[in-house]
């Protein structure tokens, strides 16, 4: 009965809201790469890409329901963009050459996917260690 009485809907409001404004930061920052991907025609990275987001919505969907697993997960799965960012500036945009131009200068995607890979290692990190966000995904909360 204590606990019921502690995490009433209104105690946590703080903590929901930014669990939500967390959420609605990813799904608009979290769009951006497959089409960026997209625009500089890398077909292959913008579907594998495509694939990582949707896998984020649905563990987003899983914090809303007040799975602290699926914070945990979104966290390691939010660190394997870096991983492959990495990867992708390291060893293959060297040796990727493009038959017709791009809408976006090639000069353009180290600079871009630095900086995503930059903020997804941060957020892989955040997400694991806020309280803000555990206190949210253990009760649950609704996107909107």
């Amino acid at each position: 009965m204590l606990d019921a009485q502690r995490y009433k809907p209104g105690t946590l409001r703080s903590e929901v809201y930014f669990a939500r404004y967390f959420a609605y930061g990813h799904v608009i920052l979290g769009a951006l790469p497959p089409l960026f991907f997209l625009l500089h025609a890398c077909y292959a990275c913008s579907a594998g890409v495509l694939i990582w987001y949707l896998l984020t919505l649905g563990l987003i969907y899983g914090m809303a329901l007040g799975r602290d697993a699926c914070r945990k997960g979104l966290s390691v799965v939010f660190a394997i963009l870096p991983i492959f960012g990495v990867y992708f500036l390291a060893q293959v945009l060297p040796e990727w050459k493009v038959e017709t131009p791009p809408l976006l200068p090639l000069t353009a995607l180290p600079f871009w996917l630095g900086l995503w890979n930059l903020t997804y290692a941060a957020a892989a990190v955040f997400v694991w260690q806020s309280t803000y966000l555990k206190k949210a995904c253990s009760i649950g909360f609704k996107l909107y």
